[in-house]
């Protein structure tokens, strides 16, 4: 299975509105959203279960109402 950015931006749009959530140079995936209901917990499993079997963190941050994550390409 490949990493389908459409799958994501779903399970993301559940729980924030999404700033942005782009795939640059086909190596970095950029996560930012707004915050609406989702908790720390949240954006962890979202990351485990969408984002880590295809990609490396960078970083991520989540606080005063928003998540923000880089990702490199595996």
């Amino acid at each position: 299975m490949s990493f389908n950015l459409e799958l994501l931006k779903e399970e993301l749009l559940k729980y924030s509105t999404i700033i942005d959530c782009t795939i640059y140079n086909d190596t970095t995936l950029e996560v930012y959203v707004k915050n609406s209901t989702g908790r720390q917990t949240t954006y962890d499993r979202i990351e485990l279960d969408y984002i880590l079997p295809y990609f490396d963190k960078t970083s991520s941050r989540f606080g005063n109402g928003y998540y923000k994550g880089g990702f490199y390409i595996k």
